[in-house]
């Protein structure tokens, strides 16, 4: 990982940990910095899907943490977070300094994988509640949200929107070609070379 002077751009420094990660797409979910924004977490899917801790203050690789066939990197405090798994739950861990694993549960099952799994780019919406939507666009939560915004005194109405998959795929495509557009810039001016 290489770290930039914010003003000037230049290389300050490097810092190097195992080359698992994946890098298949620019999803939020494969990285992610943590609250306090000491440590941060990258998806490994190589040769099996795990977290790499980057311990970004004292600028080194802290370990790696199994993440048992879930996938993602959720931020839910300074050293826990979720991580979406195929059997429709999610996967909460936390952390000590030293990237080891000290807290480990499985929540119940909220979203099905196979009828209708939820896209990685989830939002995260109060403290440690996130949400995701699924290809049918149905919005699970990791916390009870529902019940939340009922207490604040909210009327809450299910609805179903229908989502053009079609549609969607393709301003996903442009997205993506964008961000790599723009990548593509910004390598240009660091380098100097078309």
């Amino acid at each position: 990982m290489t770290v930039y002077d914010a003003t000037t751009l230049a290389v300050t420094d490097e810092i190097v940990f195992p080359t698992k990660a994946a890098e298949s797409n620019t999803s939020v979910g494969y990285t992610a910095l943590f609250d306090g924004e000491r440590f941060l977490g990258v998806t490994n899917l190589f040769p099996r899907a795990s977290i790499s801790i980057i311990d970004l203050e004292k600028r080194r690789f802290a370990g790696e943490i199994d993440a048992g066939g879930c996938v993602g990197i959720y931020p839910t405090g300074e050293r826990s977070f979720a991580s979406l798994c195929a059997s429709g739950t999610a996967l909460e861990i936390s952390f000590d300094e030293s990237g080891v694993v000290t807290e480990r549960t499985e929540t119940a099952k909220f979203f099905d994988s196979v009828d209708d799994p939820v896209m990685l780019a989830g939002a995260r919406i109060v403290g440690e509640r996130w949400l995701w939507v699924s290809f049918e666009g149905v919005a699970p939560i990791l916390h009870d949200m529902v019940r939340l915004c009922e207490e604040l005194g909210h009327e809450l109405v299910e609805a179903a929107p229908q989502i053009d998959v079609e549609a969607h795929s393709e301003a996903t495509l442009t997205v993506w070609c964008c961000h790599i557009a723009h990548d593509i810039g910004v390598l240009s001016a660091m380098t100097g070379r078309p």
